[in-house]
């Protein structure tokens, strides 16, 4: 097998030691490709790191996103940008050894009572249930630890895990809510659900952590429209619930009929609609 072949094919490359992946065994074979755009990024950015440095980069991505990635150049500079940003709190929450690592869960662990104390009014408003302020946090910490081997970079840690803690709340929430239907009989209809706008809206609260969940779920509906093969659903989008602009400005600014602005404005709730990530969300929301 050539020098080429292996560097295509690292998980390959990589089977002296029964088949295990190994990574002293990775710098010979990191991808090229994933060196040179940390290498340009380190260059651009100022990031100042060693070769050392940058070949290490390049094989913690290359484990975190095998190639071939389906991700597009832009896609990878993201996700290298986070990478550098960010793994050292990820690393250090992840390893029970590091030396970071209480001192990461104690920060957390403040960030997430920060995010909760302010939303379980309406937890214990909603249910008898006898659970504490403490206990939602640690139930929240609970998520985190068991979904930390997911994240991948896609976005800033941060809005990641605010992401995590609050879907805490709201399964939280939902459940306790539904423990008090279920005691009352009451039935509450989809039809008092708010829009994507109003969500949006309402999930941008006065504290920083509040304003990042906010951020997060924004971050969240734009990575679903973005996926769209019509680009125009994401950018009427945006420019309807984020602008605030009237159908007819939308329609002079994209060069469309309001009908027809109308027709995709509606497309993109309706592939909202069908995201469970997003029914989560409309439900704590609707409080």
């Amino acid at each position: 097998m050539s020098r080429r072949s292996r560097a295509v094919r690292p998980r390959k490359s990589a089977t002296r030691d029964g088949g295990n992946w190994r990574i002293p065994e990775m710098v010979d074979n990191a991808p090229q490709h994933y060196l040179n755009l940390i290498q340009r990024l380190n260059a651009e950015l100022r990031w100042g790191l060693s070769s050392a440095t940058l070949a290490r980069y390049s094989e913690r991505v290359a484990q975190i996103w095998p190639p071939p990635a389906p991700l597009s150049d832009n896609q990878m500079r993201t996700i290298i940008v986070n990478y550098h940003l960010d793994h050292r709190v990820v690393e250090a929450l992840r390893d029970r050894a590091d030396p970071e690592h209480e001192r990461c869960w104690a920060m957390w662990i403040e960030h997430a009572t920060h995010i909760l104390v302010g939303r379980f009014a309406n937890i214990r408003e909603a249910s008898a249930a006898t659970m504490s302020e403490q206990d939602l946090s640690q139930e929240a910490m609970h998520d985190l630890w068991h979904a930390l081997q997911s994240f991948r970079y896609e976005s800033r840690f941060q809005t990641w895990a605010f992401t995590v803690i609050s879907n805490c709340y709201i399964r939280v929430y939902r459940s306790a809510r539904a423990q008090k239907r279920r005691a009352t009989h009451g039935v509450i209809s989809l039809d008092s659900l708010p829009s994507q706008a109003e969500v949006i809206e309402d999930s941008a609260g006065h504290t920083p952590e509040d304003e990042a969940v906010g951020t997060a779920l924004a971050d969240l509906i734009s990575q679903i429209l973005v996926q769209h093969p019509d680009g125009r659903l994401h950018r009427i989008f945006e420019l309807w619930a984020h602008g605030d602009q009237p159908l007819r400005s939308i329609g002079e600014q994209l060069h469309l009929s309001i009908p027809r602005v109308h027709a995709l404005l509606n497309q993109a709730l309706a592939l909202l609609r069908q995201e469970d990530r997003l029914r989560t969300w409309d439900d704590a929301d609707s409080v």
